[in-house]
């Protein structure tokens, strides 16, 4: 298994940290600003891991962050991280489901409102080294006739060499959002950029963000290695399983957030102080219960701490 990065080694590409970042609207706003060149301004605060599905037996669609502007154009702004290989058909299916949600019943279809589908990825999807590329509707026999329908959907390449036609704001972006570093924003020369950077900045310093981000990867462990985690780190600590301040220190285990040291813990990725006394009321009670933490969790680091504890080894 693949270590999990700490909230602080997050990048932009980070589906969480962008969707964390991203449902500012005033960084949203910079950030469209820069990627299509006029102002964006947006009517309603932007969500983030928005939901939409027509039916419940169709595949939903959880948009990374979704906004509308003024004009009533709506925008969906996506990070991938992978090239899965059906990127044009899934923006496709994104742009339908935005579509599917505009129109009540009896409305015209004058009245369906443009719509910008935007990925970013750290791979050139089409392999001709731009950083934008920028897709409408078409005529095949006819060259330069559009269909005006008011879909639009546009792929970012951070990976990009061919600079014709992008302002070198949106190259800094791309390369900001690959490595989200403070020094890379103050070499954009970007006050967009910049205030990028304290957005993220916040974000990262923030406790609550630090159990969310914990409490998502806690939901893709397996349910039986978390029961079985959740069963021991109650019975080490002799607590209510309702009580519900015990759930940062669960999310901790089974992020992997833990360092043990010398009997000691220290919740890297929060620095929520609930977490870190439960833990050492953890350790504290399995001075009694060895064998339940050896044989139940699934921490090999926590077994070795325990082991050495109790001055042997498995």
């Amino acid at each position: 298994m693949n270590r999990i990065k700490t909230l602080q080694e997050l990048n932009l590409l980070d589906r969480f940290l962008f969707s964390e970042v991203m449902a500012d609207n005033e960084i949203l706003e910079d950030v469209l600003e820069i990627i299509l060149g006029h102002p964006v301004p947006l009517k309603d605060k932007a969500q983030a891991e928005k939901e939409l599905r027509r039916t419940p037996q169709n595949k939903s669609v959880y948009f990374d962050v979704y906004g509308e502007d003024i004009r009533d154009v709506a925008y969906d702004l996506e990070v991938q991280q992978k090239n899965t290989k059906d990127l044009p058909k899934r923006t496709r299916y994104y742009n339908g489901m935005i579509d599917l949600n505009m129109l009540h019943p009896g409305e015209d279809y004058s009245q369906l409102k443009d719509a910008y589908v935007i990925m970013v990825m750290p791979f050139d999807l089409f392999g001709e080294g731009k950083y934008k590329y920028t897709f409408h509707m078409s005529c095949d026999e006819i060259p330069g006739l559009k269909l005006h329908d008011g879909a639009t959907r546009i792929f970012l390449n951070t990976h990009g060499t061919d600079a014709e036609g992008v302002s070198e704001e949106l190259i800094q972006l791309l390369r900001y959002f690959e490595q989200t570093t403070e020094e890379n924003a103050a070499a954009s020369h970007s006050q967009k950029i910049e205030n990028l950077q304290k957005r993220v900045e916040e974000i990262k310093r923030n406790e609550e963000v630090g159990i969310r981000y914990m409490n998502a990867f806690e939901e893709k462990i397996p349910f039986k290695v978390l029961d079985k985690r959740r069963k021991t780190f109650f019975a080490l600590t002799e607590i209510d399983e309702k009580d519900s301040d015990v759930l940062a220190a669960i999310t901790a285990i089974n992020s992997g957030f833990i360092q043990w040291d010398e009997g000691s813990v220290c919740v890297k990725a929060t620095r929520c102080k609930m977490a870190t006394l439960l833990l050492n009321r953890a350790l504290e009670s399995a001075k009694k219960s060895f064998y339940l933490a050896e044989d139940s969790t699934s921490n090999p680091a926590l077994a070795a701490t325990l082991a050495s504890m109790k001055g042997g080894h498995r």
